[in-house]
């Protein structure tokens, strides 16, 4: 993967970095946004099979993108793109799964947004999930949450990783039970944020201030 002329500082020197996109930047990372759609492509259509999110152009992107109203979360190692997640209100349940428990759980939350597609690179796939790329994409997504204000994400999802929260420190909380989608179970569940839960994360993930793990893009992060 060649480095974008213009995408200044994308790579942190050199080092594993997660960077964040705000709304309000994402014109001046086009290149870098395409890699993230394209990925998301390859994810969730190609390896998945969510037929519904195919795009002609190989780049999975939607009105949330489209609209400006996600944070994007990328993880990178040097030049490559190795995950990705993004952060966005709290409309953003799958609609073929979306209940009405499920509807009411998160009106019922104030200041509440959502954790999605979350994925990784098969590339980095392999090995301990608490040392994967997805784990310190969490971290930082929490850093921002408590950052801006947020006391509370929620993720539809593999109903494992919501268990691997839990061993890292979170409390987590499942809204109903998990459904069938695309042959995988998918549960929505409420992470609750606090500094107290993200310092006993960071220990267990051993991130500290001198961690590989660092943030670029608005307000210093």
């Amino acid at each position: 993967m060649s480095v974008a002329a213009g995408d200044a500082d994308r790579t942190g020197q050199g080092q594993n970095v997660i960077r964040i996109i705000e709304p309000a930047e994402a014109g001046q990372h086009v290149v870098l946004l395409d890699e993230a759609f394209r990925l998301r492509h390859r994810i969730f259509v190609e390896e998945r099979g969510w037929n519904w999110l195919a795009q002609p152009d190989g780049r999975e992107r939607d009105q949330v993108d489209e609209q400006g109203q996600a944070v994007h979360f990328l993880a990178l190692e040097g030049a490559d793109l190795t995950g990705y997640a993004r952060m966005m209100s709290p409309d953003g349940l799958i609609p073929a799964i979306r209940t009405e428990e499920k509807l009411l759980a998160i009106a019922a939350r104030p200041g509440i947004r959502g954790v999605g597609r979350l994925c990784v690179a098969a590339t980095t796939r392999g090995g301990s999930k608490v040392v994967n790329p997805a784990s310190h994409i969490l971290v930082a997504m929490c850093e921002y949450a408590l950052a801006h204000s947020t006391p509370e994400l929620f993720a539809e999802t593999d109903p494992s990783l919501l268990v691997l929260l839990r061993i890292l420190g979170f409390r987590v909380t499942f809204i109903g039970r998990p459904m069938d989608y695309y042959g995988k179970p998918m549960q929505l569940a409420v992470i609750a944020m606090s500094q107290a839960s993200l310092d006993i994360c960071r220990q267990r993930l051993n991130l500290d201030g001198s961690s590989l793990l660092r943030r670029f893009g608005t307000g210093g992060r």
